[in-house]
């Protein structure tokens, strides 16, 4: 019994099936824990908790949304904050976020749910959560990156650089060349 302690059982497949029947049962767990959550707070609804009164915090539900928040907001600071609710490093920095643009008429938190929002993260590029994308009018993107709570001074830095007020002339290039093409096609669940 080579590579075994002395006195341990032999893995079977039986110990195997167990452990991975174990990992199940946990991800039904959580997966249950995040549906009952939303179905109790439903994104975007009035009463969640951080949103109250915060008309610059949007959650965005298609494509079509986001583009059309991104041209609203003009020549304003974008936030675009990628996150899931089975994300717990997402559930940590989000509420941060949402007090760093409250009462800030120049920055705009759009928020994009990963699982209602698949093609939208695979088109930008979102491999990792939570992660964020920084927009301005005629700059288009400014930078992206991933941050958590623990490195949540990233997303105030950025806020602070960007957020700065600016006197723009040029056509809004807010709108990724990448979402434009999106419209129209059929959105993948995947």
């Amino acid at each position: 019994a080579r590579g075994r302690q002395a006195g341990a059982a032999p893995r079977t497949g039986n110990s195997l099936a167990f452990a991975s029947s174990s990992r199940m049962m946990m991800m039904r767990k959580r997966l249950a824990i995040a549906q009952e959550r939303d179905q109790q707070h439903p994104p975007g609804a009035a009463g969640v908790e951080g949103q109250e009164d915060q008309d610059n915090v949007v959650e965005i539900q298609s494509i079509r949304h986001l583009i059309d928040e991104l041209e609203r907001a003009e020549d304003k600071l974008v936030v675009v904050s990628f996150h899931a609710t089975w994300c717990a490093a997402c559930r940590k920095v989000q509420p941060l976020v949402q007090d760093e643009v409250k009462g800030r008429e120049d920055v705009v938190l759009l928020k994009v749910r990963y699982d209602t929002n698949k093609q939208i993260c695979k088109t930008l590029g979102v491999r990792k959560l939570p992660y964020f994308h920084f927009y301005r009018g005629s700059e288009g993107k400014l930078e992206d990156f991933s941050a958590s709570a623990k490195t949540f001074h990233r997303i105030k830095e950025a806020i602070a650089q960007h957020g700065t007020p600016r006197c723009t002339l040029g056509e809004n290039h807010i709108v990724p060349d990448e979402l434009q093409e999106l419209v129209g096609r059929p959105q993948d669940p995947k």
